[in-house]
């Protein structure tokens, strides 16, 4: 029987992150993933994500700040661009962007208010002011979840592909896993799974109320370059746009929150209702954009009923589903959490507002949210 200090479930961008994190401690880690790492299947895959400082919420504008000199230490380790600043701008009407400009001022981020768009940002259209945030940009996602899998690997993590595992006990003695027919233990597990949480999670946690959707992205041509786009007028299903940054096929636009529940192992479809909605936004509001696709994706939500993070921990079991949409740009703050709970540290900041504890059965997430 093998046995590690910690395993982790899920080489997606948050157990490639807390595989990362645990190795530069040196710990014995095996990081095990059910596909090939980079498949196209679940959250992590693509070329890029959004960073951003501007949230309405204060303690998502520190974290943001937090992880920022994260993702440049892991541009320094892995010796690659990762995050590409170019600045965002969040735009709509006024109401819906002050609750932005009031966390930013308080999250200690800056705050520019831009009263003629078109003429500081020709590439953008738009009625209405926005707001404007240097601290906003394109994160390489399918590179970067390389880039930790390497790290971590070349540091004596164990990375296992195309493996599905099981959990089979977790209580005050550890972990067993069945991992491909195998057995392994582990003194702490990490469940990273994303869709999956729930599946592997059963009889092994509080029932965790998640619900999965399918989003479409559209890929157009870019003409010029522009800003990150944040459109905040159909909030809270609002809209994006990603310029053309580290090999994606064109400007990465889509609609958040607005796809269909499915089951995590269901066949990829796209959704052409979706598609044209997003390609008449790129029309109305990126006339730096082209309004044929010129490639489709699609990638999964897993949402929690008030659409914030799941931190904790359950036994030998840390459960890490930092999700709803937008929690990529916070992975490598998430892999350092996840890493000090799996080693028995205190984290460094107060996950309470993340516990499991907050759910109740009436609580349920229904099958999926319409805008």
């Amino acid at each position: 029987m093998e046995s590690v200090e910690v395993v982790v479930l899920g080489a997606g961008v948050m157990g490639a992150a807390t595989a990362w994190r645990l190795a530069g401690r040196g710990r014995e880690v095996a990081l095990i993933e059910r596909f090939r790492i980079g498949h196209h299947q679940g959250s992590s895959h693509g070329p890029t994500r959004v960073f951003r400082y501007s949230y309405a919420d204060p303690l998502h504008v520190r974290m943001a700040r937090r992880v920022l000199p994260m993702w440049r230490e892991l541009e320094d380790e892995a010796g690659q661009s990762l995050l590409d600043l170019c600045g965002g701008i969040d735009i709509g009407p006024r109401a819906a962007l002050e609750p932005l400009a009031r966390a930013l001022g308080e999250g200690g981020a800056q705050i520019d208010w831009v009263e003629r768009v078109a003429d500081r940002f020709p590439g953008v259209r738009t009625d209405g002011p926005a707001l404007f945030s240097p601290h906003t940009g394109a994160i390489a996602a399918a590179a970067s979840v390389r880039a930790m899998v390497r790290l971590a690997a070349e540091r004596n993590v164990r990375v296992v592909e195309e493996t599905p595992a099981r959990i089979e006990r977790a209580d005050d003695s550890g972990v067993m896993l069945d991992v491909g027919g195998e057995r392994l233990s582990a003194c702490r597990c990490v469940l990273a799974v994303g869709a999956w949480t729930g599946e592997l999670a059963t009889s092994h946690v509080p029932w965790i109320p998640l619900g999965v959707t399918r989003e479409q992205i559209v890929y157009v041509e870019q003409r010029a370059d522009f800003p990150v786009v944040i459109d905040r007028s159909t909030a809270p299903c609002f809209r994006y746009a990603i310029p053309q940054r580290f090999g994606a096929p064109g400007v990465r636009a889509g609609q958040h929150g607005t796809g269909p529940g499915v089951l995590p192992d269901e066949p990829r479809r796209d959704d052409q209702a979706t598609v044209s909605r997003v390609i008449d936004f790129i029309a109305e509001s990126i006339p730096a954009a082209g309004t044929e696709p010129a490639a489709l994706e699609t990638c999964l939500y897993t949402n929690t009923p008030d659409h914030d993070f799941v931190l904790d921990q359950v036994g030998p079991l840390v459960v890490a589903s930092p999700c709803s949409g937008h929690g990529f740009k916070f992975a490598p703050l998430v892999g350092e959490i996840c890493a000090q709970l799996a080693l028995g540290e205190d984290p460094e900041m107060d996950l309470s507002r993340f516990s499991l504890t907050r759910f109740q059965p009436a609580t349920m997430m229904p099958p999926h949210r319409r805008a």
